[in-house]
C-alpha cells in the first residue's frame, strides 16, 4: 500500500471563505472560481487516489499553489519588470488559508473522511507560466 500520493490539478485555486445571504436562509460562495476549483480537485483526485487507500488515518499534506503571472508584470520581451511581485499577493489570488480550505474541503470522501484528519499542512502561492495546484498527501 502507498504511503504518499502526488497529484497536479491544472488549476491555480480559489479562495473559499466569505459566503453571502441570498435569501430564505440561503447562502452561497461569494467567489464565482471555488466550485470550478472543488469539481477540478475532485476529478483528478478520483483518478489519482487509490482504491485502498485509507480514509481513516491522520495526515499531513503539501500544496503548492501555481498561479500564471499577469502580462502586466512582464516587458514587451516576456522579461519580468524591475517592480514586479516575486509572489501572488493580490486580493484577486486569495488567502492562503482560503485557498488551503477550499482544497482540504474538496477532498473529504475522497482522500479523507474529514479534513480534521489533516494534522499539518504545508502550503505556498507563486507565480509559473501555468495555473495549477501541486497536492502531495502522506500518510502519519
Amino acid at each position: 500500500m502507498l504511503d504518499s500520493i502526488s497529484f497536479i490539478v491544472y488549476n491555480a485555486g480559489a479562495p473559499q471563505g466569505s459566503k453571502r445571504h441570498v435569501g430564505n436562509g440561503r447562502m452561497i460562495e461569494s467567489s464565482k472560481r471555488v466550485k470550478p476549483f472543488r469539481s477540478a480537485v475532485e476529478q483528478v483526485a478520483i483518478d489519482a487516489i487509490p482504491v485502498n487507500w485509507d480514509l481513516g488515518r491522520e495526515f499531513n499534506v503539501r500544496v503548492d499553489f501555481h498561479f500564471k503571472r499577469p502580462k502586466s508584470h512582464l516587458t514587451s520581451k516576456s522579461t519580468l519588470k524591475p517592480n514586479a511581485p516575486l509572489y501572488p499577493t493580490s486580493r484577486a489570488v486569495g488567502d492562503l488559508d482560503k485557498l488551503q480550505r477550499a482544497l482540504l474541503d474538496s477532498l473529504i470522501g475522497y482522500a479523507w473522511y474529514d479534513d480534521s484528519q489533516v494534522i499539518g499542512i504545508t502550503a505556498c502561492k507563486r507565480y509559473a507560466d501555468q495555473d495549477q495546484t501541486i497536492i502531495t498527501i502522506d500518510y502519519v
